[in-house]
């Protein structure tokens, strides 16, 4: 059969061949879909909003030009008033306890609002000073009973927001790109958090009461290229940067700085109020700076949880600073909890620090893993803490990572869950030579050529009260299934230039219970071997439990 068409080169295409009613019919679809998209194009306007710098002008102009809008329009909040001078919208500065309609800007259709570029001694943007809630997005129509989006934002920045700048209840699909949050100010307080919270660009179906179903934030969710400065809020407020509760959206975060938060940098839940259910989509986050010498009393980098998944967790800088904090706090470099659908965790880089070199217990985690099926793999993890990797899942993967930067005070590994896969680590020094690198109270979990040459431990040591702590891998008494596969090379080198290897492994290196197995592969001859079961034995036999 030969084509219905052709195309020559410098030759006009031709037309498909066919009969007189299909070209007519074709003809007819052609310009039909041409009509709408012309008339979608003549439609959608663009308005033009020039600030005053007083906040009943600024805040009675921006609404009526978003009340005045149909959806599709663009708003373009300019930075400089109509005479050309560079000028702040003023949204006025409410009180800390909240007034959530003096300076919050209702956006209740599908829009992009933006501001525009413009070099100023202050900013390189448009800017926007106070407002409660300053943008309060709720596109849900009772009458319908649907959710009009997106709604976009960009080239916008905020200083002096109180309680959040961006703040979502009911969307579908939203793009945040180029948003500045500097200093969002602390407010409605209550018994938890008594200098209250700040939320810099917020998606929560919750706030305010009464509340909406989680399906009334939906679509894809992309917040790109966004800062957040929280360095001159008030200090002891809850503040997360970019955060995501109770919705049922695929969110992705990319390129943003964050700076001086307090509880989260980022974090997705979606299921806050039902941990045993996971809901949204894939949540992705990668190339974000997330820094903070401000924790509160428990501070998380990245958190993903209760998410239908996969969850993608890459490239991403952490620092947690808790210099100068007591005891009452907790670091976590990224959490991933409950069910998060599968997905990675790779090649990030945190940095839990302390100036006074010591952390109270169970203040300080690099990697809180509670999602079963993830895997962690090529990630690096430095500074202090009391335990690099707490291990609660089931089948997870803890392969390939980079702890040799880290002291831990604890473990730098700590495994209570099951069947998971601790592999390929390299591990830097225990801050205690008596404290293992890796803690196992958990079953069936496998420990494969892990490198703790590094870690500088010398071993378990025999006492009336059974065996220590002490060493690379301890499999707590009462466990079972627990396999550890090694080799000499991945074992600490001892100062004793006679230190036989089959004393080295069996004084300096597994703490062994009944039910789990070790095999190491090095070479010796039959009497050495003898003599490394003889000692094995002799140890396994004075187990206790703790």
């Amino acid at each position: 059969m030969k084509d219905q068409y052709t195309i020559k080169r410098g030759a006009p295409c031709r037309a498909p061949v066919g009969t007189r009613r299909q070209r007519s019919s074709l003809l007819t679809a052609v310009l039909a879909s041409t009509l709408v998209l012309c008339a979608s194009l003549a439609t959608a306007k663009t308005w033009h909003v020039y600030p005053k710098g007083n906040p009943t002008k600024d805040i009675a102009a921006i609404q009526a030009a978003i009340d005045g809008a149909k959806p599709g329009d663009t708003i373009v909040l300019g930075a400089r008033n109509a005479a050309g001078r560079f000028t702040p919208f003023n949204l006025g500065n409410p009180t800390l306890t909240g007034n959530e309609t003096r300076g919050t800007i209702l956006v209740n259709k599908s829009l992009t609002i933006t501001g525009e570029q413009y070099n100023s001694p202050m900013s390189d943007r448009t800017v926007i000073d106070g407002g409660f809630s300053t943008f309060y997005v709720d596109t849900f129509d009772p009458a319908s009973g649907k959710v009009g989006g997106p709604v976009n934002f960009a080239m916008l920045e905020s200083r002096l927001a109180v309680f959040s700048f961006i703040w979502y209840k009911a969307c579908s699909g939203a793009r945040i790109t180029d948003i500045n949050v500097y200093d969002p100010v602390p407010a409605l307080p209550d018994e938890f958090v008594p200098s209250g919270y700040a939320q810099a660009i917020s998606f929560d179906t919750t706030h305010p009461s009464p509340g909406y179903d989680p399906d009334k934030i939906k679509g894809d969710i992309l917040v790109r290229r966004c800062t957040v400065d929280c360095s001159n809020s008030a200090e002891g407020a809850g503040s997360d940067a970019i955060s995501f509760v109770e919705h049922i959206a695929k969110v992705a975060v990319s390129d943003c700085r964050i700076i001086n938060f307090s509880f989260h940098g980022i974090i997705n839940l979606p299921a806050a109020d039902q941990q045993d259910v996971s809901r949204g989509g894939a949540f992705d986050v990668h190339e974000c700076e997330i820094t903070t010498t401000r924790p509160f009393w428990i501070t998380f980098g990245i958190t993903g949880s209760t998410i239908a998944g996969p969850l993608s967790v890459s490239n991403n800088r952490i620092l947690i600073d808790t210099s100068g904090f007591g005891e009452d706090f907790q670091a976590i470099g990224i959490e991933a909890n409950g069910d998060t659908g599968g997905g990675s965790v790779k090649n990030n880089h945190v940095t839990i620090a302390n100036a006074a070199n010591k952390l109270p217990p169970a203040s300080g985690f690099g990697f809180l893993v509670g999602s079963d099926l993830l895997k962690f793999s090529g990630n690096v993890l430095s500074g202090i803490a009391n335990v690099g990797f707490l291990v609660g899942s089931d089948s997870a993967s803890i392969v390939g990572n980079d702890l040799t930067g880290l002291t831990a005070t604890s473990w730098a590994v700590w495994c209570y869950g099951n069947a998971n896969v601790i592999e390929e680590n390299a591990f830097g020094p225990e801050s205690d030579p008596k404290t293992p690198a890796i803690y196992c109270d958990g079953n069936g979990n496998a420990f494969n050529h892990n490198d703790f040459s590094r870690t500088g431990l010398k071993g378990f040591k025999v006492s009336s009260r059974g065996i220590s702590r002490a060493g690379c891998i301890f499999l707590k008494y009462g466990t079972s299934g627990n396999v550890v596969n090694a080799s000499l090379s991945d074992l600490p080198q001892s100062s004793k230039p006679s230190y036989d290897p089959c004393t080295q492994i069996a004084d300096g290196s597994f703490g062994l219970s009944p039910g789990n197995t070790l095999n190491l592969d090095f070479a010796c001859n039959s009497e050495q071997y003898s003599q490394l079961i003889q000692m094995l034995n002799q140890y396994a036999d004075t187990l206790a439990p703790y």
